[in-house]
Parts: C-alpha cells; sequence; structure tokens
C-alpha cells in the first residue's frame, strides 16, 4: 500500500458502520474517576474539622520527618541489579518510583493502629512480633553469613527507629476515626500530602476519556493493517481491505478487538498511574494488573541459559487461560539476555527490539485475559450503580469541573497559607493570577472552593451512607479486579456484623438504617450492662446479666436519639422490626461477655459525626 492509499483505507474502517465508533468502557472511567475524586473529598471534609485537621497535620509532619530520614532512606534504596533487562511486554504500566513505595510499606503497621484507634503498646507489640517471624524466615533461607551479618547491624525501622521518631515528634497517636468514614488512614494522608500529584493523575485520565479516543481508534486500525501488509496476520498481504469488510465479519471483528485491547491498555496504564502517583503500588502479586513474572534467566554456562520461575506462577497463567501471555515473557527475559550477541543480526534485533521506547507492533502479544476481564467486569459493576460521584442522574449533585477547581485552590491554599496567613477571597485572587485561563477567575474559584466545602460538611455522609446501602445488594467482586471501593472495609465489617448477628443471636437484620440502629443499641445496652455491675474484669469471659442493663421498655425519647445525621432518608429511629429482635435478646437474660465485645468490634456506626 502506498501511503496515501493507506490513509484513505484508514478513514474508511474508521467510518464503517460496523466499526466501534465510541468507548465502550465510559462508566468504568467514570467510576475510577468518582473513587479517586471521593477520597480527596473526604480530606477536604477533614480539613474543615477545627479538632480532627490538626491531627492530619501532625500525622502528615511524621511521615514527612521519617521519608527524610537517612537511615530508613539508606535501608529502603532499591538493589539496582535486581529487575534489569528488556520488558517487551505489551501490557507495559508505568513503573512507580519503588524507593518511596518500599519507604511507604514502612508505615504499614502505624497506620494500622491509627486505623484500630490504638496506641503505641499495640503498634509496637504487632512490629515485634513482625520482626521474630520476618527474623526466622531470613534466617531458614539465607546461607549468606555476610548476609546476615549485614541484616543484625541494620536497626529494625519498626522497632527502632520509628519509636525514636514518635519521640522526637512528640506524635501522641490520635487519629482520624472521627471523621474517615472507614477510608483507611494510609490512603487519607497520601492524598492529603500528594494532592497535586493525584489529581494530575486523574485529569489525565479524564483527558483520556474526553479528547484521546478517536486517537486510539487510529493507532490501532493502523497498526492491524501494518500486521496484514507485511503477512503476519490470518489475512492475505494483498487482501483488499476496504471491498471486502462491507461483507466479511471476520475482518470487521479483528479490527474492532484490535480497538479494544489498545482502549484497555490505554485506560489501564492510566488507571494504574493514579495510585502510583500517591507511591501505592496497588496492582502487585496476584492481582490482574500485575506484571511481575518473576522469570530468572542463569548463564552458569557460556552455552547454556537456565529458564527459573515459580511452579505457583505457571499454575496460576494456565488457571488463568493467560499462557501465551506468560510465554511471550519468558521469551522476553532470553532474549534480553542475549541481546547483544555478535552472531545476532543487526536486522534480528531491528525486528524485536523497541525503537524509541514504542515496541515493534507484530511481535505484541494479546492482553492478558485477566487485564481484560477486570476491566469489562469493573464497567458492569459501574453500570449497575446508581450513587457515584458526579453521575448525570445522581441524587446528590456535584459538578466533576467545580470539584476538581475547588480541590485544587484548597490544596494551593492550604500549603501557602502555613506562611502567610490571609482570606479566602485574597487567596482566590492571588491564586487565579497564575491559573485564571485553566481555572476561571477568582470567583469562579471561591465559589467551587465553597461548593466543595458545602458537599463534604453537609452530603458526604449522606451519599457514602447510600453508596453503602446499594452495595449491599450488588456484586462487589466485580470491582475487586480492577478497584474495589477505598472505603471497602466499611461493607466487610457491615457484612460481618450482620452475619455475627444472625450466628450468634439468630437476629436477621439487612436494612442499612435498622443495622446501624441495632449497632447502637447493642453498643448502648452493653455499656449500661458493665456500668451497672463493676465486678466484670477484663480479660475475663463471663456472661453478662442483660437485666442489670436492659429495661423492660425503650422510651420514646431513646428511641428518636437513634438519627443518621448522615442521611435523611434514613430511618429517624429504631424500626419496629428491630425491637422485636432487641427485646428477643432480653428473653436470654445473658449474653457472653466476649459475644458481646465480638459483635461490637465492627465499627460500623460512623454516620452519625458531622
Amino acid at each position: 500500500m502506498k501511503s496515501i492509499d493507506e490513509n484513505k483505507v484508514v478513514e474508511c474502517i474508521l467510518n464503517h458502520q460496523r466499526i466501534l465508533q465510541n468507548n465502550p468502557f465510559t462508566a468504568a472511567i467514570e467510576g475510577v474517576i468518582a473513587e479517586w475524586m471521593q477520597l480527596l473529598l473526604v480530606v477536604e471534609r477533614i480539613k474543615l474539622d477545627k479538632d480532627t485537621f490538626p491531627k492530619l497535620e501532625k500525622i502528615a509532619e511524621l511521615l514527612k520527618a521519617t521519608l527524610e530520614n537517612v537511615e530508613i532512606d539508606k535501608q529502603t534504596t532499591p538493589d539496582p541489579m535486581r529487575n534489569h533487562g528488556v520488558d517487551l511486554s505489551r501490557y507495559k504500566p508505568r513503573q512507580s518510583n519503588k524507593h518511596m513505595v518500599a519507604k511507604w510499606s514502612h508505615f504499614y503497621l502505624l497506620f494500622e493502629t491509627l486505623d484500630e484507634g490504638k496506641k503505641y503498646e499495640s503498634f509496637y507489640g504487632k512490629a515485634y512480633a513482625q520482626a521474630q517471624q520476618i527474623k526466622e524466615l531470613f534466617n531458614k533461607g539465607s546461607n549468606n553469613r555476610n548476609q546476615r551479618n549485614n541484616q543484625s547491624k541494620n536497626r529494625n525501622i519498626e522497632l527502632d527507629i520509628l519509636p525514636e521518631l514518635f519521640s522526637s515528634n512528640e506524635f501522641d497517636w490520635s487519629n482520624l476515626n472521627k471523621l474517615r468514614i472507614h477510608y483507611p488512614h494510609h490512603l487519607i494522608l497520601r492524598a492529603y500530602m500528594y494532592g497535586d500529584e493525584l489529581l494530575n493523575t486523574i485529569e489525565s485520565l479524564i483527558t483520556l476519556s474526553s479528547n484521546n479516543i478517536p486517537a486510539i481508534r487510529t493507532k490501532a486500525v493502523k497498526n492491524l493493517l501494518h500486521r496484514i501488509k507485511n503477512g503476519q496476520s490470518q489475512f492475505p498481504s494483498t487482501i483488499n481491505i476496504q471491498k471486502e469488510i462491507d461483507y466479511r465479519y471476520d475482518i470487521v471483528n479483528q479490527f474492532n478487538n484490535a480497538i479494544i485491547e489498545e482502549l484497555i491498555t490505554e485506560i489501564t496504564n492510566h488507571v494504574r498511574a493514579i495510585p502510583e502517583s500517591i507511591h501505592l503500588d496497588m496492582y502487585f502479586d496476584e492481582t490482574p494488573l500485575s506484571t511481575d513474572t518473576k522469570i530468572d534467566i542463569n548463564t552458569n554456562d557460556q552455552n547454556i541459559l537456565n529458564i527459573e520461575f515459580r511452579k505457583s506462577d505457571l499454575i496460576r497463567e494456565l488457571n488463568s487461560e493467560n499462557e501465551e501471555q506468560f510465554i511471550y515473557r519468558v521469551f522476553n527475559k532470553v532474549f534480553s539476555k542475549i541481546a547483544e550477541h555478535p552472531d545476532l543480526s543487526e536486522a534480528t534485533k531491528s525486528r524485536i527490539l523497541p525503537k524509541n521506547n514504542t515496541l515493534i507492533h507484530e511481535f505484541y502479544p494479546p492482553l492478558p485475559k485477566a487485564v481484560i476481564n477486570a476491566l469489562w467486569d469493573y464497567q458492569a459493576w459501574s453500570n449497575s450503580l446508581n450513587t457515584v460521584l458526579f453521575k448525570k442522574d445522581s441524587k446528590i449533585k456535584l459538578s466533576r469541573n467545580v470539584a476538581i477547581r475547588g480541590i485544587r485552590f484548597s490544596i494551593w491554599f492550604n500549603k501557602n497559607n502555613k506562611k502567610n496567613k490571609t482570606t479566602i477571597t485574597i487567596g482566590t485572587k492571588s491564586y487565579s493570577k497564575d491559573n485564571m485561563e485553566k481555572h476561571g477567575k477568582a470567583l469562579t474559584v471561591k465559589q467551587s472552593y465553597e461548593a466543595i466545602k458545602r458537599f463534604a460538611s453537609h452530603q458526604m455522609t449522606e451519599m457514602i451512607f447510600d453508596q453503602i446501602n446499594e452495595r449491599t445488594y450488588s456484586n462487589r467482586k466485580l470491582s475487586e479486579a480492577l478497584l474495589a471501593p477505598l472505603n471497602v472495609k466499611l461493607d466487610d465489617d457491615i457484612d460481618a456484623f450482620r452475619n455475627l448477628l444472625n450466628d450468634q443471636l439468630n437476629l436477621v437484620v439487612d436494612n442499612l438504617s435498622d443495622l446501624i440502629s441495632t449497632h447502637q443499641e447493642l453498643s448502648r445496652q452493653f455499656q449500661l450492662c458493665l456500668d451497672s455491675n463493676k465486678n466484670y474484669t477484663d480479660g475475663v469471659d463471663v456472661d453478662i446479666d442483660l437485666n442489670a442493663g436492659l429495661n423492660d421498655e425503650i422510651s420514646h425519647e431513646h428511641k428518636h436519639s437513634s438519627n443518621f445525621k448522615a442521611n435523611r432518608r434514613a430511618s429517624q429511629s429504631l424500626q419496629q422490626s428491630t425491637f422485636k429482635q432487641l427485646n428477643s435478646i432480653k428473653q436470654l437474660n445473658s449474653i457472653r461477655k466476649s459475644t458481646a465485645e465480638q459483635l461490637l468490634r465492627f465499627n460500623i456506626d460512623v454516620f452519625t459525626n458531622n
């Protein structure tokens, strides 16, 4: 084909009525954007609370000091000799800053302790147990004396270095549990500290969806035509695509599949970039978006290559019907070992190796089926939900552009206002001088900022309540491969509490309002029992006399105290069915203390804090 003819063929294919015209993953993209923007709005909710915001800043100060610690920096520096070689995978996402990811990984126990509302003693106990476990595994797995000696010379980050930083920063273990609505501390701190970077990658995904789809379609069509021309497809190289596409569905399907695979590649790469912007490696180990092949090529003998990979990896790939992709990765690793061999012709190297960081398209393997399924599943998941941030027909309205503009200014104002205390009005004027073209005039910025403040203060918990209620009846498994809800721990706790009620007390409570009311009432009555009898000893499991705390009738006043400020449409009082169920508890006369504690360890009453 001549270049002018090829352009005509490309235009013909792109405009053909049977060729995919629109992005079939719009709902998935909107869902991912909404999920991460909602996290940023939770941060705004915390920043508006005069009691909780100082706690957020205090934790952030501790993390900054830890990230800058020289000793931790040295221990977490990646080995430059690891993960080298040529990666020819078509599905090639951006690489995180592995050094920062490694540093943040050492905050895991700190964040877990804060999530649980506990203090230093709990953190240190977990850190000690973890250190012992790592020591045992290391000693079993290492026969290298020097390696063991170097390991013993390094101070333990969790046991030795972090406690010193806790002390020097006067960290008092205050947490954000009052307002975080089960968003983990680690996500809130990442979003707070790297808000601009997070917004940049979100906006990049928005741009992809809004502006880049035509270019992606064109690229996919051109690449497939190139393969056909070079005889590297199922079609003859001399085929007249313009004529035969009208009646050959196999040609139509090939081009549509090429477009979809190119879309999936671009979308998943942009989706991965979002958590990576906040130094979070969400896609690792056995997740579908993982690219860690764990394939080693050893050259003990000059003429022999030994290929090593874990049996479990191969089994996983086979079970995922992904053997073709796995074999291709093995080939990439092998080729990287011989790429500079003098007997390898330049023609062969140019045929296989990347040029300008772009792979020769005819050597792209198919995308892993797990990656394809992850995006299709998330598309189905997002389409099944009604309460999604920015969704046009959602009951709670907030413009995406307004939210981005308002959050951008909030991040800027928080950084700049620490140095020069000023008003919002003056701040918006100063901000607009440098951002007029993108974010508009000072008044527009101020109105957007006020809009996100209103939403975070008055509508945030209402929306999350509706989302949790809706997700109770949806298949969350569809979302997990690409992006599970960032506050999914709340869903899990609600499910666990519901199941325990059924298993331990034979109570069946499905409605979320009733479930939270039941939790509130059980908590109140359990505390009354404990307060009325001081003989209950910590750590000792006993029968608790329910008659000591449970009255024959629940007062009308208390009935109406279980009011969910988070959801105006939620129950304003305990449902009659819940009263009957609670009355059935009274017939038990007593309950094991361990059973009550097990039921109440799930903190699902998070919608009353505004």
